[in-house]
């Protein structure tokens, strides 16, 4: 069962999603830590982006 929803277009690499997360029609998560950091998430050491539980990862 998929605890998370990923729209059409979005990209994700190297991230790690929590449950009910939410990643709208061409939202981006782990193509660019800085970017990631801005909006609040954690990069991990290893390039890692963790996004934590409930959050509709903004574009």
């Amino acid at each position: 069962m998929t605890m998370w929803t990923s729209g059409s277009k979005a990209t994700s690499r190297r991230e790690l999603l929590d449950k009910d997360v939410m990643v709208p029609d061409g939202a981006q998560g782990g193509v660019d830590h800085d970017h990631d950091r801005a909006r609040g998430f954690t990069v991990a050491p290893g390039g890692v982006t963790v996004v934590g539980k409930g959050i509709t990862v903004p574009y």
